[in-house]
């Protein structure tokens, strides 16, 4: 059997973010986003896409040969594009209409903001509400964690004007923005705060709810994932009795990432899934075998991904997973490994379903191009594109969790740590 530890085709994949940090990038009138794209620039866009799409683009059982009739369709909204953004808006929903995850069109600002991994902005995230924005994080040392915003806040106006979404946080670096703030105890503040760059990294953390458990927080397998401080944390976790990973809101990131953390908590060598692609689904048709049976398919491919030993000794106690909704991608190959190989419990809300394995091409005027080019199917024979994870139990995430209060996740985790290790004492 081959031993398949990273695939090389991978090593650039992005799995597809699920969870951007709202309002990042403002909107300034000579950004690349916002100016003209010529009817000649989007053509030849357009034709960029086509070949990758028509001869690369892998998922079992779509035709992306429909491309020409998809766009042909689209054409009027496409025609009719005259920037970047309204381009880039109009050919995402052509796009959609292959119904599969990881098929998206990256705008030039988008592209850059991934790359710097900086926005220009406040700094915050977001969640609307009836009333105004609730703000749910802040970015360490942005503008509006320096000015004293702090999550649990409700900005309520944004210069004299009721915010009704994250339009109303936007504007240019350098240019200030006055805000009224309704705190959690009802009073109302306002602040003027300068918006301008900040890095929109999230680093893990590792917190101790309780003396004898640790909690991962991973928020990204992307590009900004900190491959030496995530081991930094798990070399601190080792005191812990039981390990909870929090991969709620990871929207996924890079294979070698996701095995890189895996292969602290898993065993060496262990197998987790199988990627299919265009090769292997035509040596599987060529055998008689059917495009539709993934599960079949998988068994025959002799390549397996398997986790690989790591500079920190393998946790050795309990293990639970938190995932939601924003959990995509590589956070759902990596819940549903902890799940089948140490079966360690999910808990949360069921995950996106956004698992195809895909690259990043440039296509021309600053765009770029991510498509699907392999599928995925668990060491169980579970296809999680388009399915997702399925906790174990059920929590709801918080937008954020107010001091001296619990988060329910992790509550549940606890809980079901605490029988797992009751039941194995019997």
């Amino acid at each position: 059997m081959i031993r398949l530890r990273v695939f090389p085709a991978l090593a650039v994949a992005w799995l597809l973010a699920l969870a951007p940090l709202a309002a990042p990038q403002t909107k300034p009138a000579a950004t690349p986003s916002t100016t003209p794209l010529s009817k000649e620039a989007k053509a030849e866009i357009i034709k960029k896409m086509s070949e990758f799409i028509t001869e690369r683009a892998f998922v079992p059982g779509v035709d992306f040969d429909r491309w020409t009739e998809i766009v042909f369709k689209h054409q009027p909204d496409l025609d009719a594009a005259e920037d970047a953004d309204s381009f880039n808006v109009a050919m995402n929903k052509t796009l959609r209409e292959f119904g599969v995850s990881h098929i998206n069109l990256i705008s030039p600002r988008a592209m850059e903001v991934r790359v710097k991994r900086q926005g220009i902005g406040i700094g915050v995230g977001i969640l609307p509400m009836k009333n105004g924005i609730l703000v749910t994080r802040t970015v360490a040392d942005g503008p509006a964690a320096k000015a004293g915003i702090v999550p649990g806040d409700l900005l309520v106006e944004a210069d004299g004007k009721k915010i009704e979404g994250p339009e109303g946080l936007r504007g240019d670096e350098g240019t200030k923005l006055k805000l009224k703030v309704q705190r959690e105890d009802g009073s109302v503040k306002e602040f003027e705060i300068v918006r301008r760059k900040f890095d929109t990294t999230m680093p893990e953390q590792l917190t101790w709810p309780t003396a004898d458990t640790a909690v991962l927080k991973v928020s990204t397998f992307d590009i900004s994932y900190n491959s030496k401080r995530v081991e930094g944390l798990m070399n601190e976790a080792q005191k812990a009795k039981q390990l909870i990973v929090d991969l709620r809101g990871n929207g996924g990131g890079v294979v070698m990432n996701v095995l890189h953390m895996l292969g602290m908590i898993l065993p060496d060598d262990a197998e987790i899934g199988t990627f299919l692609n265009r090769r292997i689904a035509k040596d599987w048709m060529e055998k008689g075998g059917d495009v539709k049976d993934l599960k079949g398919m998988a068994e025959f491919a002799k390549a397996k991904l398997q986790t690989r030993e790591g500079k920190v000794p393998v946790f050795k106690g309990k293990v639970a997973v938190l995932i939601d909704g924003g959990s995509g991608s590589g956070s759902e190959i990596a819940a549903a490994a902890l799940r089948d190989v140490i079966q360690a419990p999910v808990i949360g809300e069921k995950s996106a379903g956004a698992v195809l394995a895909s690259v990043i091409v440039p296509v021309g005027s600053g765009f770029s191009l991510l498509y699907p080019v392999f599928d995925y199917v668990t060491i169980r024979g579970e296809r999680l594109e388009g399915q997702g994870v399925v906790p174990d139990a059920t929590a709801p995430t918080p937008a954020y969790v107010p001091k001296g209060k619990k988060d329910p996740g992790i509550e549940n985790a606890m809980a079901l740590l605490a029988k797992a290790s009751k039941d194995g004492q019997k």
